[in-house]
């Protein structure tokens, strides 16, 4: 039978499931644009670590294949007989640059899945602008002192302060008008509090979210390519994805300009 501070702990957790409480990141995770940058960066030498191992891998395949090619030329064998050892051979040679590399990959994999699982937590912190503006001046005295001031403020004077902040690049005074902004009743707000915070602050938002979507999708170009060399073939599937996954970057990308002749 159930004590009574058991049912009493069943009873709270029943309560805290029907909510929906915010999912807290690991101790850690990066927070701003200068760590995920750096981040961005390792996943970036790891993936040319591997690209260089499977252009290594590949050139030994090529060099293998051509000197087994010239030998089994030399023997009398139907042409059925010869690509049947040409590709076996090939095979167990490939089974045997995997073994040498073997450590080596799964060390720089491992390492990706990390990062990315780190990059993951890291965007809850930076998906929105808004978020980035109410960290850059935590703890911040001059912003603890504006807000304060700014308690009594009217919808105008709210609007000439988001202004002022925006025209002067003044973080803490943007983070203030926001703080308070966003405390005023949905009717009564002045400012659009999403506009300021990008106003000031989207650009190193902007830079945050693509070093952590670089470093999400290191590792699964990392695992597909580690798939490629594992079959010799090409992951199609990845190749699509990857097409898919920097359309939007193309359609961004500035116009050079130039008319059909």
């Amino acid at each position: 039978m159930a004590t009574s501070n058991e049912r009493i702990a069943a009873g709270i957790n029943a309560r805290d499931k029907s909510r929906n409480w915010p999912t807290f990141v690991e101790p850690g995770t990066p927070s701003d644009s200068k760590q995920l940058k750096s981040l961005a960066s390792r996943a970036a030498e790891i993936q040319s670590q591997l690209n260089g191992i499977s252009k290594r891998m590949s050139a030994d395949l090529e060099a293998e294949a051509a000197r087994l090619k010239d030998t089994l030329e030399s023997l009398n064998l139907s042409r059925q007989q010869r690509e049947k050892q040409l590709a076996d051979a090939v095979s167990n040679h490939r089974k045997k640059l995997l073994a040498a590399t073997d450590t080596k990959r799964t060390e720089l994999l491992q390492e990706l899945r990390i990062i990315g699982d780190r990059a993951k937590a890291a965007r809850e912190l930076t998906d929105d602008p808004k978020k980035v503006l109410a960290r850059k001046s935590i703890g911040s005295e001059r912003k603890a002192r504006i807000i304060a001031e700014l308690q009594l403020a009217g919808p105008a004077t709210l609007s000439v302060m988001a202004n002022e902040a925006i025209a002067n690049e003044d973080v803490e005074l943007a983070a203030a008008v926001m703080a308070v902004n966003d405390h005023q009743p949905r009717e009564r707000r002045s400012v659009d509090s999403a506009a300021l915070a990008t106003a000031i602050v989207g650009e190193e938002a902007t830079a945050a979210l693509d070093a952590i979507d670089t470093a999400i999708h290191a590792f699964d170009d990392g695992i597909s390519l580690d798939r490629e060399m594992r079959t010799g073939r090409r992951d199609s599937m990845a190749t699509l994805k990857r097409g898919v996954r920097d359309l939007p970057r193309r359609s961004e990308a500035p116009d050079d300009g130039g008319q059909d002749e």
